[in-house]
């Protein structure tokens, strides 16, 4: 019994006394995060915290080879055509897919949309480069040749 009580008390102090934050394989990460694990100031860290969404929002390789083209993708997805064979190819893609516009083609891949403070001083959603609030999360635009 004491050896029972002398073993609780050790661990009870020792869970008291231990940091919070161990960065073990498992450890159970609390759902508002881990406040400031850095200790940095209150200014660098809501700097790094941007940063590191605005790198997790954006598509990390400059060149790839899985571009796709995103203007005749929205048009196919979006505009009927008068074109007999598009036509035909438009009408099997909505019936297999269930896909009927490129927003439902961007819902479909559980992409969201950036809310319309996105981007502003004191929100929690930075933009990235060259999007815009309304637009789709997840979803990178580049210019290439």
């Amino acid at each position: 019994m004491i050896h029972a009580l002398t073993l609780f008390s050790f661990l009870s102090l020792a869970s008291a006394t231990a940091s919070p934050v161990q960065w073990l394989p498992g450890e159970p990460i609390p759902p508002q995060g881990r406040p400031n694990p850095m200790d940095l100031s209150e200014s660098e860290w809501y700097q790094a915290k941007m940063a590191g969404r605005i790198h997790a929002l954006s598509y990390p390789v400059t060149v790839t080879g899985a571009l796709l083209p995103l203007e005749p993708i929205k048009r196919f997805l979006d505009e009927p055509s008068m074109n007999p064979l598009r036509a035909l190819m438009q009408g099997f893609s909505t019936v297999f897919s269930q896909i009927h516009s490129f927003d439902e083609a961007m819902t479909w891949l559980g992409l969201h949309r950036y809310p319309e403070d996105s981007g502003l001083p004191g929100t929690e959603i930075p933009l990235p480069m060259g999007m815009h609030p309304g637009e789709f999360m997840g979803f990178t635009k580049m210019t290439t040749q």
